[in-house]
């Protein structure tokens, strides 16, 4: 931001706020990405500039140097670097708050404290480092991270959205290269924490499932998604029924008695599974396709 917006002054936040709501006529997407250097004070920085023209003007005036003598030109010269070193140290004190969007989606001010220009090679440099440090950017998300942040409402998650979130929702860590999100989708998918699928149509593809998978490997695409294990599983080896639960398991009858029974299916991965039209049968008993079960005359009890 400019000198004519100071962090302590109101209008600079809400100016702030509206650049990381909006993008012209509509709602920014990647607002977690922006970050707002702002100076705390203009009027160290407007002195020291003041100075280092005034000292420019001087040694670029060809007839006053050639009135110098060599000590006078020396110390020319030791006051420009001066200047211009000054006014280097004077926009780092200066430029000391960062503003972002923090996790609760609210603008946030990081104030850096008292930096100068020995603590990195550049302002930027300083920022991103403290941001890093801060645990408010990362250079990489790990599967196990990318597996806890799953929208709940996703079963398939395509990897252009995956992407996409970590720079549009404050929840989520930005990165300073979008592209890792590959390597992190390849380590997920070769630890068989998700699977790797492609849409055809209406079908789902899985391709990878705990299987070696190189980030190089990884499409960014809308139709290349990831799947959670127990969904990538199921389209390794679809569900089936793997056994049978009657309720109760057991009742003890007399003649002209009746019970009602219900049943319920369980596949594979001790989910349930839908049993369609089952049959109903007993020895001795009537028993309808409902379950109703109803001891005859030739019975005393059943089981």
């Amino acid at each position: 931001m400019g000198l004519d917006r100071l962090a302590g002054e109101a209008g600079t936040k809400a100016l702030i706020e509206s650049f990381v709501r909006e993008c012209g006529s509509s709602g920014r997407t990647f607002k977690s990405s922006l970050l707002f250097a702002v100076p705390d004070s203009a009027t160290a920085i407007t002195s020291a500039a003041r100075d280092l023209l005034t000292w420019e003007d001087i040694n670029d005036d060809t007839d006053t140097i050639g009135q110098l003598e060599d000590a006078q030109k020396r110390a020319l010269a030791l006051s420009l670097g001066n200047a211009k070193r000054d006014l280097r140290e004077s926009v780092w004190r200066s430029y000391r708050h960062v503003f972002l969007l923090n996790k609760s989606n609210a603008i946030k001010d990081m104030d850096l404290g008292q930096i100068n220009s020995s603590m990195a090679p550049t302002l930027p440099d300083l920022i991103v480092n403290t941001l890093r440090k801060d645990d408010e950017i990362t250079d990489k998300v790990g599967s196990a991270r990318l597996v806890r942040f799953w929208p709940p409402a996703l079963t398939e998650w395509p990897t252009k959205a995956v992407r996409d979130a970590f720079f549009a929702s404050p929840a989520l860590l930005a990165w300073m290269d979008p592209d890792s999100i590959k390597q992190t989708i390849a380590d997920a998918v070769s630890a068989k924490l998700l699977g790797y699928a492609r849409k055809e149509g209406t079908r789902t593809v899985l391709e990878r499932f705990g299987e070696a998978l190189s980030e190089h490997e990884v499409e960014i695409s809308e139709d290349v998604v990831i799947l959670k294990a127990e969904d990538a599983q199921n389209l390794l080896e679809p569900p089936r029924l793997d056994r049978l639960v009657i309720h109760p398991d057991r009742v003890d009858l007399h003649t002209n008695e009746h019970a009602s029974f219900t049943i319920k299916g369980i596949d594979q991965y001790g989910h349930p599974f839908q049993v369609e039209n089952p049959s109903w049968l007993a020895p001795g008993c009537n028993v309808g396709q409902d379950g109703q079960i109803a001891v005859g005359e030739t019975l005393a009890s059943t089981s």
